[in-house]
């Protein structure tokens, strides 16, 4: 999970996209929780500077049973591991 309301990456997003609007770098965490246990920490990354630079999406097609999933790609100044 990215520690960021959804909408707001997504406006994010859109506005990496708008050639009218200075790119904006951010500073994200994304953390990694088991899935039998959701407060359970995995891991955690911190990323400074980021930027989103690509975003890909499933084929969404009514008869599909499959998992739809997103990728999202960005460029970074850096990422550093937080230990607990």
């Amino acid at each position: 999970s990215i520690t960021a309301p959804f909408q707001d990456l997504g406006d994010w997003m859109l506005d990496v996209l708008d050639p009218n609007k200075k790119l904006k770098r951010m500073n994200l965490q994304i953390c990694v929780r088991s899935l039998e246990n959701p407060e359970t920490l995995l891991s955690k990354w911190r990323i400074h500077g980021a930027w989103p630079c690509s975003w890909s999406g499933p084929l969404l097609e009514s008869e599909s049973t499959g998992l739809a999933i997103e990728t999202t790609t960005f460029v970074h100044n850096g990422i550093i591991p937080v230990f607990n």
